[in-house]
């Protein structure tokens, strides 16, 4: 195999999506997905706080 086969296979590989999560400050709720999407009156199923009490996890 040369090394251009190897670059071509490389390159038509899909890169896979890239999924947030974002964890309640109050409960340790972790929400997955785009928080953003959500409304702005979004609670946490769990303990009813707004989305100002979601960090992103890194």
């Amino acid at each position: 195999m040369s090394t251009s086969d190897s670059n071509q296979q490389s390159a038509s590989k899909p890169e896979e999506p890239v999924v947030k999560e974002y964890v309640c400050k109050i409960c340790g709720y972790v929400y997955v997905g785009n928080l953003d999407d959500e409304p702005d009156d979004y609670v946490c199923p769990m303990c009813r706080k707004g989305k100002e009490y979601f960090e992103e996890k890194v």
